[in-house]
């Protein structure tokens, strides 16, 4: 294994590379809202230990009777009560708000997000620069972001993940329901302390020492570039340069072991973190989400995956399937089904608790505005959000399973 990954074919790179490399940091950016944060990682050096006490995950608050379903109403009483709706984020994890109308589409839900504010503000994408979501709504300023709702990935079960790179984080996440499936398709949530509890030591001892790298995406040109000297290195040399233009998630590129595709991988970063405002220690990975195992153990016999996404260990070194088949169970263990009807809100601590989606049939809409408040934004001014080319492509490559260069 270790002669293929060292093994290089030395190739030039191909005219779709080159013309990919010059369009990768072209602006096609959206809505006016402030950056996402950058991650607060906070890690020990020894393995975390479960939280020293559990908590009453999720909280559920129904729109009063009183409240008349009329937007003004709705969205007086969501900013009188603001602090205690964010009260229980903070206490429970998330808060599912039931009964509401306001956020029956995007720009209502822009309207409840900012119903929030000064103690909630919207701001960008964690992944808006790579792609995994689109702007709901093409062209317009209101900032929501598309969930996983594509009619070919209506049978995949999107694993449970915090959408959170090495390099940014949104804190807080308000998913709405504009249109639900006419069948399944529950938004799937779960307590990241309570997963790591449910984890076994050797475990936690394996993955915080290891670490975790995630492959974005994968781009299979190596067959289309011609034998020669030095010039496979030369690629990925344009590619990664292309990336530093396009992207502040600082990506890497490395050809696969086996010289097929050029791959673009996150950092390697810890599997837990410990929550900035109490310092408990959580699990915090897309591992369940992003593992191409998981993917196909989950997969139905007529799709294979969500995406060309993959974890490994930090040094590229498989992640072994027993591991791996203990998260997916701890994190079972844990979730738990929310049945949102159109209209309803869920806003979740994104440091804390993972999210994800069950198979549906029919047609869904989701969507989703990233959060940030005055102790993860401090210094941070408004500026264009949502995508670039980059950011397209690899959504079409990597996410929906199209072809680069088509």
């Amino acid at each position: 294994q270790n002669d293929a990954k060292q093994k290089m074919v030395q190739r030039p790179p191909s005219l779709g590379l080159l013309l990919l490399v010059l369009v990768l940091a072209l602006p096609h950016a959206e809505a006016l809202l402030l950056p996402c944060p950058p991650t607060r990682w906070s890690v020990d050096p020894i393995p975390p230990r479960p939280p020293t006490k559990s908590r009453e995950f999720l909280r559920t608050i129904d729109r009063p009777d009183y409240v008349p379903l009329l937007p003004d109403d709705e969205l007086r009483w969501i900013s009188e009560n603001a602090r205690d709706v964010l009260r229980g984020v903070d206490d429970h994890g998330a808060v599912h708000l039931r009964g509401f109308t306001v956020a029956s589409e995007p720009s209502g839900l822009r309207q409840f997000a900012d119903s929030l504010d000064p103690l909630l503000r919207p701001c960008d994408d964690p992944l808006s620069s790579i792609g995994v979501r689109s702007l709901l709504n093409k062209g317009g300023d209101d900032g929501v972001f598309e969930a996983v709702d594509d009619p070919s990935l209506s049978k995949t079960f999107i694993g449970l993940h915090n959408d959170a790179t090495y390099a940014l984080a949104a804190p807080y996440a308000a998913f709405a329901c504009f249109r639900k499936a006419d069948d399944g398709g529950e938004f799937l949530v779960a307590d990241g302390r309570a997963v790591l509890r449910d984890l076994d030591d050797s475990v936690v001892e394996t993955l915080h020492r290891r670490m975790l790298r995630v492959r974005v995406a994968s781009f299979p040109i190596g067959s289309s570039i011609p034998e020669g000297v030095g010039l496979r290195g030369a690629a990925a040399s344009l590619l990664h340069f292309g990336l530093v233009l396009a992207t502040p998630l600082g990506l890497d590129v490395e050809w696969s072991a086996e010289g097929d595709s050029l791959q673009v991988l996150e950092r390697p970063k810890s599997a837990f973190n410990r929550h900035p405002v109490t310092n408990e220690p959580t699990f915090f990975s897309g591992v369940h989400s992003q593992s191409s195992y998981l993917q196909q153990k989950r997969a139905s016999d007529s799709f294979e995956g969500v995406a060309m996404t993959d974890v490994s260990y930090g040094d590229m070194e498989c992640i072994e399937q027993e591991v791996l088949d203990h998260i997916d169970e701890a994190i079972a263990k844990n979730t738990r089904r929310i049945f949102m009807e159109q209209g309803d809100v869920v806003i979740l601590d994104t440091y804390s608790v993972l999210h994800g989606r069950d198979t549906f049939e029919g047609s869904r809409q989701h969507g989703v505005m990233w959060l940030t408040n005055d102790f993860y934004d401090a210094g941070l001014t408004l500026e264009r959000g949502g995508a670039n080319v980059l950011s397209s492509l690899v959504n079409r490559l990597a996410v929906k399973g199209g072809n680069a260069f088509s």
